[in-house]
């Protein structure tokens, strides 16, 4: 399976084309069983996307940590 790394500012892009392409914020919540409330706040970057929100787009968190290749020696 081939992956791809995508920023938050890339998951709000895709989440607002996957929301005109149903129309409205509330059909694309009752297409995908999210909440309409938890889409309008990560849209307004009030809250971070909701494991369901990510699942319905076919996504998930990935968390990683780097050093500055400087720092180590």
């Amino acid at each position: 399976m081939k992956t791809k790394r995508i920023n938050k500012d890339e998951l709000i892009r895709r989440l607002k084309r996957e929301i005109e392409a149903l129309g409205t914020q509330g059909a694309f919540a009752k297409a995908k069983a999210v909440s309409p409330t938890i889409i309008s706040e990560v849209l307004m970057g009030r809250r971070e996307p909701s494991k369901k929100l990510l699942a319905a787009m076919n996504l998930r968190r990935v968390v990683l940590f780097e050093t500055n290749c400087y720092e180590e020696k």
